[in-house]
């Protein structure tokens, strides 16, 4: 049985990989979404290894063996004028960010455009935005971990133990994080 979706224009789902720092099981699993796919060109050869088809590579200049691969070219510019282009040229309302090696800038890029969605995969960890008076709640395994940007900008409930801004749950069950302004959650994967 094969289930179909149907994606209306601001609904599609975008996938950045601009680093090589993430699990290449979680890769293909974040591929499922079948989300347009935007490349630096430093895993350009990493993600032709993987048999993963680019729509649009991020590069400084085309190198003359790239020229039969099928791909729109963006030149390179810093992360805040790509993900824009991503919202506007692609228009997707989420968009997947993968294998970043500078967390703390994307973090805050996240912060300051909270209402474009994005998300952070790095290595084991996914990084998405809690905007402002909103609760996110989860089922968790024990010993699942999460950390929160800012703690005094939360409130936390379920069977956790703390230590500082990261969580471990102490057993099965609903976890609730109540935000007081945007933030960051972080959770293993």
């Amino acid at each position: 049985m094969s289930s179909h979706h149907f994606v209306r224009e601001e609904q599609a789902t975008a996938l950045y990989i601009k680093g090589r720092h993430i699990d290449e099981s979680i890769l293909m699993q974040l591929l499922e979404w079948n989300p347009t796919i935007i490349a630096h060109d430093s895993v350009l050869e990493w993600i032709y290894s993987l048999n993963i088809k680019i729509d649009i590579l991020v590069s400084v200049g085309l190198e003359s063996n790239y020229i039969p691969y099928d791909f729109i070219q963006w030149e390179s510019a810093d992360d805040a004028q790509i993900l824009q282009k991503i919202k506007k040229e692609v228009k997707a309302a989420r968009v997947i960010i993968a294998g970043d090696d500078d967390t703390n800038s994307m973090h805050q890029l996240m912060l300051q455009f909270p209402e474009h969605n994005y998300a952070l995969y790095e290595n084991n960890t996914k990084h998405f935005v809690l905007k402002k008076d909103a609760t996110f709640k989860k089922w968790v395994n024990k010993d699942f971990e999460f950390a929160i940007g800012k703690i005094d900008k939360a409130i936390v409930e379920g069977n956790v133990k703390s230590s500082g801004t990261n969580y471990v749950a102490l057993e099965d069950g609903i976890i609730t994080i109540h935000s007081l302004s945007n933030l960051i959650i972080s959770e293993s994967l």
